[in-house]
């Protein structure tokens, strides 16, 4: 009201009294200058008085209604600036109420918060005044981010802005990562009046940091287990095989006491449990870093099941159990697959059959049925059938929530456990079976007995010869000592074969087979007498093969005998 009036005085009653204070004094002067009788001037006074309330009654109209145009447009104005100030509110409560930030204000003195945009209560669950209540930030804050935040509140009013990451807790209890942004408003003396605040949710980012954390260790303990990997064959199966060897010539000693001999059969067989070991990590390892490749060859399916049904057959007897063996006649004589795979996944499944069972029997079964037609046309889609292999036996069986897990790495049923297998077997199993396209499935009843069972296709073919290559013979200072010692017993010199040297082997299949079985089971005395008998057929051949059985290297046995290199099940 009081600068109304003054806008009044000023736009009105000070142009009226100029003008009227104008008007009074050249008149009169002009009257008097005039000299004119007191009758005409009498006139001339009244007639100047009547102009001088016409001429100031329009200019009073003039000015009020001046005044009322300014004070109409002063009204449309402010009015015009109330409406564009709340619009801008509006944008601005929107803005906030979308924005992933939360903008806050807090008093420099004391850090409390003054202010708090009301998208606060849908990020984190308060409402603004539970956050503007003293005492609220250290209790909303981590307990170990409190003192970095109050230091960097402290940095951001000396730098005059700041950033800091922090963890504070959502009002359900949640735990989220924070980024603060600050920024210090002065005041006319250039002291700290205002902080403002944007916090924004970082958590996700937070996860994806630590992911790729994670993925780097990962990384790094994989190129850590790829270098132990790759020297564990020589560094650790090498002297081991010296040290079964040691214990086997020992084992075939007459003047061992029967505590000794005892002592050396546990060498013996917990040796052989740690090689089981070793060569299953190594094959897992192959398949998991795609190193395993196949060997695709055509071969006698009919001889590898016999062969592998021999292996077990005199096992399962001697642990008085039934061993039955049946293979159809839709089975192909000759296929073409990766024969050492294919052995390796009987070899696994049969070895734990008779492992696991005590009472009853286990059943091995073969069959083969064409391959549905498919998109493989031609005379090769022709060729291929589907072979179902399947094991049988009266275990203990395995428990539903344990089917699937039994084909994980390191993963044991129960029984597994109470025999102390390695809990690769299996995993390596599947994952082979996947290899050659095929896969392996299991059924069992607790207390009943599991069947297994592996279909895989393969490719019928006319003739299942193929050609062995040799390979490098690398024998360790160990295994020259044993090789030694069983050269003594035997008194015959042996020939070592060069690296890459490569030879013809032509054996009887009984022979064969029976050492083949001898390097499944690590016998290397069994392997040296049939060394011997392989001598009678070839004499150089048979000394070579002495020497590969005195140097232990089961690899280069096992790829001229045509089986898979360091099978083993468990």
């Amino acid at each position: 009201m009081r600068m109304q009036a003054v806008r009044a005085i000023t736009r009105i009653v000070l142009p009226y009294l100029l003008f009227a204070g104008l008007w009074i004094f050249f008149s009169d002067r002009l009257l008097e200058y005039m000299d004119l009788a007191p009758g005409v001037l009498t006139r001339l006074s009244i007639y100047k008085g009547m102009a001088f309330v016409a001429v100031t009654a329009v200019l009073l109209t003039s000015l009020l209604l001046a005044e009322s145009r300014a004070r109409d447009l002063t009204h449309a104005a402010r009015r015009q600036a109330q409406e564009k100030l709340e619009q801008n509110e509006r944008r601005l409560r929107h803005l906030f109420s979308v924005s992933p930030s939360i903008v806050y204000t807090l008093n420099p003195a004391d850090y409390s918060v003054t202010w708090i945009s009301q998208n606060v209560t849908p990020l984190l669950g308060y409402t603004p005044d539970e956050v503007m209540h003293p005492g609220f930030w250290e209790e909303f804050v981590h307990p170990e981010d409190v003192q970095a935040v109050r230091n960097t509140s402290v940095s951001a009013i000396r730098a005059g802005k700041g950033v800091r990451e922090y963890r504070l807790f959502r009002k359900n209890g949640e735990m989220i990562w924070v980024h603060d942004d600050l920024l210090v408003l002065g005041d006319g003396e250039n002291n700290p009046a205002e902080i403002i605040c944007a916090l924004t949710d970082i958590t996700e980012r937070k996860r994806s940091e630590q992911e790729r954390i994670r993925l780097q260790v990962a990384e790094q303990a994989s190129r850590a287990k790829s270098a132990f990997v790759a020297h564990m064959s020589h560094e650790i199966r090498t002297p081991l095989n010296a040290i079964l060897g040691f214990a086997q010539v020992l084992d075939r000693d007459p003047a061992l006491t029967a505590a000794q001999a005892e002592q050396v059969r546990t060498i013996i067989h917990s040796g052989t449990q740690l090689l089981s070991l070793i060569n299953n990590i190594l094959d897992l390892s192959k398949i998991e870093s795609g190193k395993m490749e196949l060997a695709v060859e055509g071969f006698n399916l009919h001889d590898l099941l016999d062969d592998v049904a021999d292996f077990f057959r005199p096992q399962a007897e001697a642990r008085g159990l039934v061993f039955g063996y049946e293979r159809r006649e839709t089975v192909p004589i000759f296929v073409s697959s990766d024969r050492r795979k294919l052995r390796q996944i009987l070899l696994n499944l049969l070895g734990n059959a008779v492992k696991f069972t005590k009472i009853g029997g286990v059943g091995f079964r073969a069959q083969a049925e064409p391959v549905p037609p498919g998109g493989n046309g031609g005379e090769e889609g022709d060729r291929r059938v589907l072979l179902s292999v399947e094991v049988e036996d009266t275990g203990p069986g395995i428990t539903p929530e344990d089917l699937e897990a039994i084909f994980d790495e390191f993963s044991q049923s129960s029984a597994g456990k109470e025999t102390g297998g390695t809990g690769l077997g299996l995993a390596i199993t599947r994952r082979l079976a996947a290899l050659l396209g095929g896969d392996v499935s299991v059924r069992s009843t607790p207390g009943q007995g599991s069947l297994f069972c592996v279909r895989l296709p393969v490719l019928t073919v006319h003739d299942g010869r193929g050609e062995a290559s040799g390979r490098d013979s690398r024998i360790g200072p160990q295994n020259r000592a044993v090789r030694s010692e069983i050269s003594g017993l035997k008194g015959a010199a042996l020939s070592i074969p060069a690296p890459g040297e490569e030879f013809p082997i032509v054996l009887p299949d009984e022979l064969r087979s029976g050492m083949a079985r001898a390097v499944e089971r690590g016998d290397i005395l069994r392997l040296r007498d049939l060394a011997g008998e392989a001598a009678r057929y070839d004499q150089a051949a048979g000394k070579r093969i002495q020497a590969l059985v005195a140097a232990f290297d089961y690899e280069q046995l096992s790829r001229i005998l045509g089986m898979e290199e360091d099978s083993s099940h468990g």
